[in-house]
């Protein structure tokens, strides 16, 4: 089992960020509106924001990143992503899972959104127990409710 670290993230993280993003996110994001890196590189430099990051790390180097939001009555995942060398290796999995369960302890629900054309990610999710609440032509919205 690798064995992996989440931190805050902070302004020096910025770099790291986008490449994650990009090494995470490209592929998808060129099927669905085509990659344009100047573009994706301005987004990045104007909505980067530390506050709610967090970087995900094995062996101290930056493999993925992740936000989320506390509301009032569910957590919000949201930009999950672990580079493609770390895929598929149950990291996101426990993630999730630990996220799951400290919402449950906060009588919340998690939701999260997801690309549409990202079938392995909505795959995953729904063996977590997600179920799509609202989706539209590119995004699932998901839930997982815990049981009453």
């Amino acid at each position: 089992m690798i064995v992996y670290k989440i931190r805050d993230a902070t302004q020096n993280d910025f770099e790291d960020a986008f490449n994650i993003k990009k090494d995470a996110l490209q592929s998808y994001v060129e099927k669905t509106w085509g990659w344009n890196e100047e573009f994706q590189s301005n987004y990045h430099k104007k909505h980067f924001e530390p506050k709610n990051l967090k970087i995900i790390e094995v062996e101290s180097k930056p493999i993925g990143s992740l936000k989320f939001i506390t509301e009032k009555d569910h957590i919000f995942l949201s930009e999950l992503f672990i580079m493609q060398a770390y895929q598929s290796k149950k990291i996101g999995s426990r993630i999730i899972n630990d996220y799951i369960y400290n919402a449950y302890t906060e009588k919340k629900t998690v939701k999260l959104q997801v690309l549409r054309i990202n079938k392995r990610a909505v795959k995953l999710y729904k063996k977590l127990c997600f179920e799509i609440y609202e989706e539209d032509n590119v995004y699932f919205k998901m839930i997982y409710r815990h049981e009453q």
